[in-house]
């Protein structure tokens, strides 16, 4: 035990033991950042997510405008624009 106590002495006069200690709190610093980037992406797509209800509200509004504004509309196409108002979003697109 006394040549791990001993090296350990070395290692602190050595300035070892501080490149350790500098090694541990830059993967400790590594380790936060990596830990934070799900909390940024998550922001990002709770932003996203915002517009794009936005977008979809709005089109909506523009297809209800339209459709209160035309006349003698066929009843099949009432039908069609009542059912992409009242349809809720499934997250795939035509794309």
């Amino acid at each position: 035990m006394a040549g791990g106590f001993i090296n350990g002495l070395a290692g602190v006069t050595t300035a070892t033991h501080d490149a350790r200690i500098a090694a541990v709190e830059a993967a400790v610093a590594e380790s936060l950042a990596r830990n934070d980037a799900p909390v940024a992406e998550q922001c990002d797509l709770t932003a996203q997510n915002a517009s794009t209800q936005s977008g979809l509200a709005a089109a909506q509004l523009t297809l209800l405008n339209q459709r209160n504004a035309a006349t003698n509309l066929h009843t099949a196409k009432a039908d069609q624009i009542n059912a992409v108002l009242s349809a809720l979003p499934t997250g795939n697109t035509d794309a």
